[in-house]
C-alpha cells in the first residue's frame, strides 16, 4: 500500500512539473509573438561570426578585405551551422542583414540553409555598415599591441588625468570625447565621428577607427534596420567588435554617454566605483537579441525573450 501511495504521488508531482514547464515555455513565446507583433518594437537577433583562422591566431581582423585568414575554419563552420538551428529554434526571420565580409556571410549563409531545411526562404540584405572596426594600417597585426604597448600609453595618460580630474563626472567628460585607438595618437585617427565605410574602402583610408566611432556607427545601422523593420523579428550576421561595443553603449555611465572600453582586461575605478567598464567579449557565433521600440523618441535595449514583456 505504501508503495503504491508512493509511486501514485511520485506520478502526481512528475505530471505538475511537466504542467509548469509547457505552461512556462507557451507564456515565453506567448510574450515574444507578443513583442514580434506589435507594431511599434523590432526585435533584432544579433549573432558573431563563427572562428577564423586570425581568431585562431590572435590577429585583428576588422573591417579590412578579406582574405585567407579571415575565412571561417572547419570549427567556424560547425558553430555557425549549430547557431543557425538554435535560430530557427527561435523561430521564423523576416530577414537576415548582414556584413559584406565573408566570415559574417558565411554564417549567415548556414542560418539561410537551417531555414530552408525546413520549408522556409528568407530574404538576405547587406550592409558595409556592418563591418567589424576598421584598423587600417594595422589590420591583421598582432592582438598582442592592444594589452601591450598601446595599453601602456593608455594606463600612463589615465594615471596623469587621476592626478588632473578628482571628479567621476570629469573624468567621463574627459573620456567621452577622447577619441582615441589602442595603437595610434590622437592625431592620426580618421576626423569624422561617423565612418562611411564604403568612403573610408574608396579612399584607401589607412587610419583606424576608434572604439567610439565604432559604437556610433553600429548604433546608428542597428536604430535604421529597426525603424525600417518595425513590428518584425529580423537576424543581423556582424562581428565580435560590433556587438561587444553595442552592449556597451547601452550599458552607459551617469551621463548616459558611452565610454570606450579598458582594453587590458580591467576596468578603472575611482572610490570603488567603476568608471571606465573592461572590454566586453562575445564569442564566436554568440547570439545575442536586442528590442527597438519606436515609442518615445525610440530606444534599443537588450532584449530576454523569457522574462522580457511588452509595456
Amino acid at each position: 500500500m505504501k508503495q503504491f501511495i508512493f509511486s501514485i504521488t511520485t506520478f502526481l508531482c512528475f505530471g505538475i512539473w511537466v504542467i509548469f514547464f509547457i505552461t512556462d515555455s507557451l507564456l515565453a513565446s506567448a510574450t515574444e509573438n507578443s513583442l514580434q507583433n506589435s507594431p511599434y518594437i523590432t526585435i533584432i537577433k544579433a549573432w558573431r561570426h563563427g572562428e577564423t583562422r586570425a581568431n585562431k591566431e590572435n590577429k585583428l581582423s576588422g573591417g579590412g578585405p578579406d582574405n585567407a585568414l579571415t575565412e571561417l575554419t572547419d570549427e567556424g563552420k560547425k558553430q555557425a551551422e549549430k547557431l543557425g538551428d538554435l535560430v530557427v529554434q527561435g523561430g521564423v526571420l523576416d530577414v537576415i542583414y548582414t556584413s559584406d565580409l565573408n566570415r559574417a556571410l558565411d554564417t549567415a549563409g548556414a542560418v539561410l540553409r537551417a531555414f530552408e531545411r525546413n520549408g522556409v526562404t528568407i530574404e538576405q540584405r547587406l550592409s558595409k555598415q556592418l563591418r567589424e572596426i576598421l584598423h587600417g594600417q594595422f589590420e591583421l597585426s598582432d592582438g598582442k599591441v592592444r594589452t601591450e604597448s598601446g595599453i601602456a600609453r593608455i594606463c600612463a595618460a589615465l594615471d596623469a588625468d587621476k592626478q588632473q580630474l578628482t571628479s567621476e563626472e570629469e573624468l567621463t567628460d574627459k573620456f567621452r570625447f577622447w577619441k582615441i585607438h589602442p595603437l595610434v595618437s590622437n592625431e592620426n585617427i580618421v576626423p569624422e565621428d561617423i565612418v562611411d565605410v564604403e568612403d573610408y574602402i574608396q579612399r584607401g583610408e589607412a587610419r583606424p577607427e576608434t572604439n567610439y566611432q565604432l559604437w556610433q556607427r553600429v548604433n546608428q545601422e542597428f536604430i535604421r534596420i529597426a525603424q525600417e523593420n518595425l513590428g518584425r523579428t529580423v537576424g543581423v550576421s556582424t562581428h565580435g567588435g560590433c556587438i561587444a561595443t553595442l552592449l556597451e553603449g547601452l550599458n552607459k555611465n551617469p551621463k548616459g554617454v558611452y565610454l570606450p572600453p579598458h582594453y587590458n582586461g580591467k576596468e578603472i575605478k575611482i572610490d570603488d566605483k567603476v568608471i571606465i567598464p573592461a572590454a566586453t567579449k562575445v564569442e564566436n557565433c554568440a547570439l545575442i537579441f536586442f528590442k527597438y521600440d519606436s515609442r518615445n523618441g525610440g530606444t534599443l535595449e537588450v532584449y530576454n525573450p523569457e522574462t522580457d514583456q511588452e509595456s
